[in-house]
């Protein structure tokens, strides 16, 4: 990431409303928002190693 100050201005008001989705609709549980940016760095992961899977098949289908 080159403009780290550009991601966290995008990234604010989206944390923001989901937070408040969080609290709105599982209002029992005030972990939940803390549960799902725990999992933000396995959905990363997992979106990285599936993007290298797929060039993978492209290169090898051409």
């Amino acid at each position: 990431i080159k403009d780290r100050d550009s991601v966290e201005r995008l990234q604010e008001p989206l944390l923001d409303i989901l937070q408040k989705c969080c609290k709105l609709h599982h209002p029992d549980n005030p972990q939940h928002f803390a549960c799902l940016l725990g999992r933000l760095p396995e959905l990363r992961t997992f979106n990285h190693h599936h993007a290298e899977m797929l060039m993978s098949w492209r290169v090898n289908d051409h």
